[in-house]
């Protein structure tokens, strides 16, 4: 093989990743992503934590959003990155769930961000499918639930720590509530604190965990990601994996098993678009590509190259 990289455990070896291009080198990657949106009958996207990134919110790097909502967390706790605080030992129900509620609040009520929306024009009018390995809730604001599977759970919901039951609960009520009642150290009312209906134990954002549930929502989730596949793939149609700032963190959601069936399918094609760890498997030949840019920039210009 070529780059003389090690396979992966599914026996592929990529190319070596790209950094970010030059403009001309990126309109010319733009354009063949343009011209193999066109040939697909439907596409199939894999979207990860870099296409909320591009819209402005990382919730992994410090500054941007942390910066404006959450520097009393800073100051109280130390961490500076919204997930550093997801992820925080706190001393109580009541210091975490103060942050939760916040975080919570924070991702529910931000608008559609421009990636998301125009991720959703260019797709406008093919059939399409979106995985998302996301929890922030975008691409629920975007795209309708029918297409859409969010493999790690959604921001919108709770669940009970066990969990006791299938039932998932909305969250909005409940972290508003909480996040416009914090006491002056930023902890949750006693009070306030999200227990289960059923067994009263705390509940839980429904965010993949080793007590994620993956009940009735997440396998109707399921059922229509494989049903897509299924029609289009299977089908025999001609079918575009479109993998979206995703990283190596889980692989085996999107990346994996898109380099797979796209290898498995002589009438399928991937793309990955990532600002600067941009590749595809060498055994994928002439049906890989690569764009190594900004997806905020690269899917501004898609849409404006898209027919209206």
């Amino acid at each position: 093989m070529g780059s003389g990289t090690a396979p992966n455990t599914l026996g592929f070896f990529s190319t070596e990743p790209k950094m970010a291009a030059g403009d001309h080198q990126l309109q010319s990657q733009i354009a063949a992503l343009a011209e193999w949106l066109r040939w697909a009958d439907a596409v199939v996207v894999g979207a990860g934590s870099g296409l909320s990134s591009a819209g402005g919110c990382n919730h992994y790097h410090s500054g941007g959003a942390f910066s404006r909502g959450f520097s009393g967390f800073e100051e109280r706790y130390g961490f500076s990155t919204l997930m550093d605080g997801y992820y925080h030992m706190y001393s109580s129900n009541e210091e975490e769930w103060g942050y939760l509620a916040s975080y919570l609040s924070f991702m529910i009520g931000e608008p559609p961000y421009e990636p998301y929306v125009d991720l959703a024009a260019v797709l406008q009018g093919k059939p399409h499918f979106v995985l998302t390995t996301n929890i922030d809730a975008q691409v629920t604001k975007v795209f309708p639930e029918n297409d859409v599977w969010t493999f790690q759970g959604d921001a919108r919901f709770l669940q009970c720590c066990q969990p006791c039951g299938n039932e998932l609960f909305e969250a909005e009520p409940v972290v508003r509530q909480i996040s416009t009642s914090l006491d002056e150290e930023l902890r949750c009312p006693t009070d306030l604190l999200p227990r289960c209906p059923y067994c009263h134990r705390i509940m839980r954002p429904w965010v993949r965990d080793e007590t994620f549930l993956e009940g009735t929502r997440w396998n109707e989730g399921r059922i229509r990601y494989e049903e897509f596949l299924r029609r289009h793939l299977i089908g025999g149609e001609k079918v575009l994996f479109l993998e979206l700032g995703v990283g190596d963190m889980t692989p085996t959601v999107i990346k994996l098993p898109f380099w797979q069936m796209t290898s498995d399918n002589c009438n399928a094609r991937y793309c990955s678009v990532n600002i600067v760890k941009a590749n595809a498997p060498e055994q994928l030949g002439d049906r890989g590509l690569a764009v190594a840019g900004n997806l905020a920039e690269v899917l501004r210009r898609l849409r404006a190259s898209s027919p209206t």
